[in-house]
């Protein structure tokens, strides 16, 4: 940002190859966004927006909203917004859409919602979350306050879930000698204690003189 506040960068997020991150319904039209990669679908490439509707028995209506490769960031009244458009690539008519970035810390994951037609084939949207702070993200994932990142974008990394998994590997290999360690006690003292039983006995039957009764 020109105000050294940090750098946006939506990569952090982790986008999806060739397939929408983001998807928003209404009640008539259906909106697929994915940020920084382009995606495929009814026939166009390249895509950032797409707008579409099922108008029944199979058939969809859709639009092209923004091309990936026409990505530009731009301000307006204090707000960052991401501008695409397909000047020159769509013969319904060029549509242009904004993707204003509202950041939002404390969210685990971000939202991504249509707000309006603003003017004929203008189309705005809001896309949510930390990475739209800036210092949010980097290509890893979220930003935490100790400088490193989460990798909570879209999947988690090892550098994330690696300790907590070796230390559930740890408390249950723990866990299993102890039992293991329990049951092997218990064996050699219930042995212990029938043995001395036995011997006893057997002691005692021994020790008892032999009566014989004539008759």
């Amino acid at each position: 940002m020109s105000d050294g506040s940090g750098t946006v960068s939506l990569a952090g997020i982790h986008p999806t190859s060739d397939s929408p991150k983001y998807s928003y319904s209404t009640h008539y039209w259906n909106y697929d966004y994915n940020p920084c990669l382009g995606f495929s679908s009814h026939g166009y490439a390249d895509l950032a927006i797409i707008q579409k509707h099922e108008t029944g028995y199979g058939k969809i209506e859709y639009f092209q909203l923004g091309l990936q490769s026409t990505e530009r960031f731009n301000m307006s009244r204090g707000n960052l917004y991401v501008r695409y458009d397909t000047i020159g690539y769509d013969h319904h008519g060029s549509r242009i859409s904004k993707v204003v970035l509202k950041c939002n810390r404390t969210l685990q994951r971000h939202e991504f919602k249509f707000v309006r037609e603003s003017h004929v084939r203008e189309y705005d949207f809001v896309l949510e979350g930390p990475c739209a702070c800036p210092g949010g993200c980097n290509a890893h994932g979220i930003i935490r306050n100790d400088g490193r990142s989460d990798g909570r974008g879209s999947n988690l990394k090892w550098e994330t879930v690696g300790y907590d998994l070796v230390s559930l590997l740890l408390h249950d290999l723990i866990l299993f000698a102890f039992i293991i360690t329990f049951v092997l006690v218990v064996i050699y003292f219930f042995g212990y204690k029938q043995s001395c039983l036995t011997k006893n006995l057997g002691r005692n039957y021994d020790d008892h003189p032999s009566y014989s009764v004539n008759t």
